[in-house]
């Protein structure tokens, strides 16, 4: 539906339209597949491992820098504001899942590899979904 019918189609139809829209696919599927709903594919312990491997890592190199700067009692602002970082993102994150007011959805509820957008319907990708 092109935005200007859209603008004047009754609230009603816009409700039945932005339903239907959120239950489709999130992308047109390529020519020859179907999407499919059910079983969407990927490989959601590869996701949930690379995130957990690269968090791991990534805690592991700020750890090792403040263990080096205590050793050489050079703490500079840098230092300050890579643990201020690593903090924020930390409690971020945790907050982020505590509230359902805003959802970044994918990468919060459905970490996966090889996993196509066309499989998905358009409702958990928008974080419109409860």
């Amino acid at each position: 539906m092109d935005p200007a019918a859209f603008a004047q189609s009754s609230p009603e139809e816009q409700a039945t339209y932005l339903a239907a829209l959120l239950e489709g696919p999130a992308l047109e599927p390529p020519l020859g597949t179907t999407s499919n709903f059910d079983h969407p594919g990927g490989s959601h312990a590869i996701g949930y491992g690379v995130v957990l491997l690269g968090s791991i890592v990534a805690a592991l190199a700020v750890l090792l820098r403040l263990c080096s700067r205590a050793l050489l009692r050079t703490f500079r602002l840098e230092d300050a504001l890579l643990l201020s970082a690593l903090v924020s993102v930390s409690v971020y994150k945790r907050l982020h899942k505590l509230s359902k007011l805003y959802r970044v959805s994918m990468l919060d509820t459905h970490m996966s590899y090889m996993n196509s957008r066309y499989s998905q319907a358009l409702k958990f990708i928008s974080g419109t979904s409860s």
